[in-house]
């Protein structure tokens, strides 16, 4: 076994690795998805997209392994980074550079490699996308160009992860933003100030009448200080002192009475107001709440969208009923037209498909798409198109795979294809 030496930028392309902050993240679908392209695109059991650091290759998306990492000097990827192309390995066994490898004479008992350097917006040599199996083989022509599509996807998301780490604010913060200023969002929060203002008023007002009825009660109070007239006629001094201490006693009472009455319906108040405020600004942030799960799914709609518009393969997916929901741009351009509105009984119709012989019309219940769509798998099966865009005809290979719901019922099925024209 030969360890892979390292590559003359070693310093620069560490610290461009590092300006990532892709290394130890958790698991992202935008990454994934493409491994299980790669994974059933290939055939392969293993398709990994790795990054190399000092002493290790960490798998930031991993199909087919278990390990989340691996020694850097045991590793395959380590010698696909010092090139700028394709790096092969069609039977490790008998490449001197890895036949004594742990990985090869171990598990996972690698026999085939074959991995495309990820390139950094600096042009440092990151890791890769790389695809193993275990047994020997090789790709062809097309498969080579189908791995450097993948890889430029790959390195596609990695630039957008370096954009990231440098803007001031990402993308999913200025969605969010953006839907906090829509009208709708504006309107929400004029309702909970409106709401707000409004109860306010309420409770003022109660408030106001509260302290107009006590201030009554300090006017009586008042007013038996100067009754003293009805006890002018009293003549016994110790009656006349007694009489006087019991309206002095009262007027103290109402005063006192008047005292916590307006203690009380303040402290009622703010209470009341305290407990608005909290139910709207809990309301509020409820809404703030909804706008950021509505920011992430548009964010991860529209990236998807990206990756999947960028895919070179056609990529169709239909309902359970056989409409259409997803058609990318490779899909309308290998077929020449973009969804047709017609049930799967009329697609070899609509889409002009033929038997491989080029001649007879494809069975519409044996068509890919439908045979998926009523829960088959089916692999690399070969349907000439022929339509009035594609008069010369072109030869596709159609791989489709059914989709189901969270019970576990049909919800569908994804159809991936390529132009293979060129094996003909």
């Amino acid at each position: 076994m030969i360890p892979p030496p390292e590559p003359p930028d070693e310093k620069t392309r560490l610290a461009a690795l590092r300006a990532l902050n892709l290394l130890d993240t958790p698991p992202e679908d935008r990454f994934d998805r493409l491994t299980r392209l790669a994974q059933r695109t290939f055939g392969v059991p293993i398709a990994l997209v790795s990054l190399i650091d000092e002493k290790r290759l960490w798998f930031k998306s991993r199909q087919g392994l278990e390990a989340t990492e691996i020694p850097r000097d045991i590793s395959f990827c380590g010698h696909a980074i010092l090139g700028d192309g394709l790096f092969i390995v069609p039977d490790a066994t008998k490449d001197p550079r890895f036949s004594g490898n742990p990985l090869v004479t171990g598990d996972p008992g690698i026999r085939f490699y074959a991995g495309h350097p990820l390139v950094g917006p600096d042009g440092s040599r990151l890791g890769t996308l790389c695809l193993a199996d275990h047994v020997p083989r090789e790709l062809d022509a097309e498969q080579r160009r189908a791995l450097r599509d993948l890889a430029g996807m790959v390195q596609d998301q990695i630039a957008a992860a370096a954009a990231k780490a440098a803007a001031p604010g990402n993308e999913r913060d200025r969605l969010v933003a953006r839907l906090r200023g829509t009208p709708e969002r504006l309107a929400v929060r004029r309702k909970v100030r409106a709401g707000f203002l409004a109860a306010g008023a309420v409770v003022i007002a109660v408030t106001g009448t509260a302290f107009f009825l006590t201030r009554r009660l300090v006017a009586d109070a008042d007013r038996i200080e100067h009754t003293h007239e009805a006890i002018a006629g009293i003549k016994d001094a110790a009656q006349l002192r007694e009489a006087e201490q019991a309206l002095l006693s009262q007027r103290a009472r109402m005063r006192a009475t008047a005292r916590l009455l307006r203690v009380a319906v303040a402290v009622r108040a703010f209470a009341v107001l305290a407990v608005l405020f909290f139910v709207l600004l809990t309301f509020d942030r409820y809404a703030d709440a909804r706008l950021t799960d509505q920011a992430d799914v548009e964010f991860e709609r529209a990236r998807f969208q990206a990756i999947i518009d960028g895919i070179g393969d056609g990529v169709v997916v239909a309902d359970a009923r056989g409409r259409f929901t997803l058609f990318n741009p490779a899909a309308e351009r290998i077929l020449g037209m973009g969804p047709a509105d017609s049930d799967p009984e009329q697609w070899s119709a609509a889409y002009g498909l033929y038997l491989p012989d080029g001649l007879t019309p494809y069975p519409p219940e044996r068509l890919p798409l439908a045979r998926a769509i009523a829960g088959e798998t089916v692999r690399d099966v070969e349907i000439v198109v022929r339509n009035a865009k594609r008069p010369g005809g072109v030869r596709i290979s159609v791989t489709c795979t059914p989709i189901h719901a969270g019970d576990g019922s049909r919800a569908g099925a994804v159809s991936v294809f390529r132009d293979v024209s060129e094996r003909a």
